[in-house]
């Protein structure tokens, strides 16, 4: 089998990566997984697993995919992993490759495409571990991305924000360092308004077959998320842009505050209009917000690292499955 082209699409969490993903997905010949998270439960692991040269790092690193297989719902050519990774350099760049090399087998696919929205602060070692892939960034106005993050994960607008300014900071990097023919940017409320505007030259860039029925993403025969993800339900839905603008009456004025005295200059680069909301307001929601915000990154980090070193041991899933476990 020849292999695949591929890309990735990245961004901040609930800024249009799904809805976009689900465009992409109606391309002829492109294949688009629930999100892999690969930087996360192997690269950015490495000092935690053995090493990737040896027996046991490397089967540590198989186990850790074979086990984010089954609890996202990924579709692979299991017998073409196996077969692909016994033949491979042990190294993060092969395994990565013989991932979605199997991935685009089980559908045939002349692209694959990987779409992790937290991948976007890793996009210059994906960049380096797979030269040819090309890169999308799509990104949203942070007060309605933060406002949908509070709706789907109870997330502080402080936590929203800071990473919000990162990934945009990423992104100037990319701009900086990656040629044109490799890294694009889009924005949500664009592609919401005029898709076809905003998809035509993205697929020219991605080199895909545009059709109209990418308009439709409600169409696509796989959802490209997984069953336990009920937050992305809405892009088996009808494109709409009313959902621009939706933090007005929804997020408070310390929310607001917090997110625009973070992200304001960024914002305003990026053509979203500031409220101004007054200084104090920022001051007040990030003393309140940071300590909680600290806390839930400590735990949440040191809980998600101990699921993960089970799955990288035993190969079977962990997250999302902590009602199924014996007592």
């Amino acid at each position: 089998m020849t292999e695949p082209r591929y890309f990735f699409l990245v961004g901040s969490p609930r800024s249009g990566t799904t809805l976009l993903q689900t465009m992409l997905m109606r391309a002829p010949g492109v294949s688009m997984p629930p999100e892999l998270h690969y930087v996360h439960i192997t690269y950015k692991r490495r000092r935690r697993m053995g090493d990737i040269r040896t027996d046991e790092g490397w089967e540590q690193a198989r186990n850790a995919i074979l086990a984010r297989c089954q609890h996202s719902d990924v579709d692979m050519d299991r017998a073409m992993f196996d077969d692909l990774c016994a033949d491979a350099d042990r190294t993060y760049s092969d395994l990565l490759r013989c991932w979605l090399r199997a991935i685009g087998a089980a559908d045939n696919a002349t692209v694959v495409g990987e779409k992790t929205p937290n991948h976007c602060e890793w996009i210059l070692e994906l960049s380096a571990m797979m030269p040819e892939a090309r890169f999308v960034h799509i990104m949203r106005d942070p007060r309605d991305s933060a406002l949908s993050q509070r709706e789907a994960f109870k997330r502080p607008a402080l936590q929203a924000a800071v990473r919000w300014k990162r990934d945009l900071e990423i992104h100037r990097d990319c701009v900086r360092l990656m040629p044109q023919s490799r890294y694009a940017a889009v924005r949500y409320e664009d592609l919401v308004t005029d898709p076809k505007g905003v998809l035509a030259p993205l697929c020219s860039f991605l080199g895909l077959e545009y059709r109209d029925e990418m308009l439709n993403p409600a169409g696509r025969e796989k959802k490209g998320f997984a069953h336990y993800e009920e937050h992305k339900l809405r892009t088996l839905e009808k494109v709409t842009s009313s959902r621009i603008g939706r933090y007005r009456g929804k997020m408070s004025a310390v929310d607001v505050a917090i997110i625009e005295r973070i992200c304001g200059s960024l914002m305003t680069e990026f053509g979203y209009t500031l409220e101004n909301k007054p200084a104090p307001f920022a001051w007040l929601g990030i003393a309140l917000q940071a300590p909680l915000v600290a806390i839930k990154r400590v735990v949440g980090d040191r809980r998600r690292q101990s699921m993960l070193d089970q799955e990288a041991a035993h190969g079977r899933p962990v997250f999302h499955q902590q009602q199924e476990q014996p007592a």
